[in-house]
């Protein structure tokens, strides 16, 4: 994942998850393509780290 799409991602601002235990949230924009998540710590604002799912081809076209 580029820092471009991190960035749109929390620019979406849409949560998926809160870790109280971790300290962590969790971003994601469902509408790119591999559904991109962001964790980022409570804490100090900094990125944990980024997910981003392999986009699947089936047939040669992707899904």
């Amino acid at each position: 994942m580029t820092p471009a799409e991190a960035d749109a991602v929390l620019a979406k601002n849409t949560i998926r998850k809160i870790n109280p235990a971790k300290a962590t949230v969790t971003y994601h924009d469902a509408s790119l393509p591999g559904k991109p998540q962001v964790v980022v710590s409570t804490t100090n604002g900094s990125i944990v780290t980024v997910i981003k799912n392999k986009i699947k081809e089936i047939f040669g076209y992707e899904r």
